[in-house]
């Protein structure tokens, strides 16, 4: 495995167990998308994270928080007010794209 999935597969799971997502059968796989550098599936609950995050500056853990507040806000919330207010309250940026 690479470094860099490594790093991001191990922040991600440290973040998702401090909010309860491992125990709820969440995982995290790292993608080579470069249109979207996180994706939440609530179907397979998995949470995916672009390697491209490596390279952007601050963007693992605001990406992966990102996601984890879709999980919590659920799928109806997509980037609406109440999705805003759970990624703000854990630490997110709260912006729905990012600038790389």
């Amino acid at each position: 495995m690479s470094f860099i999935k490594e790093e991001i597969i191990t922040t991600c799971l440290l973040y998702m167990k401090t909010h309860g997502l491992l125990d709820e059968g969440w995982c995290v796989k790292v993608s080579n998308s470069k249109k979207t550098l996180g994706l939440t599936e609530y179907d397979t609950k998995t949470i995916k994270i672009s390697k491209y995050c490596y390279y952007v500056e601050n963007c693992i853990v605001d990406t992966i928080l990102h996601e984890i507040a879709h999980v919590i806000a659920g799928y109806e919330n997509a980037h609406n007010e109440v999705w805003k207010d759970v990624a703000l309250d854990i630490g997110c940026s709260g912006n729905v794209c990012a600038d790389w």
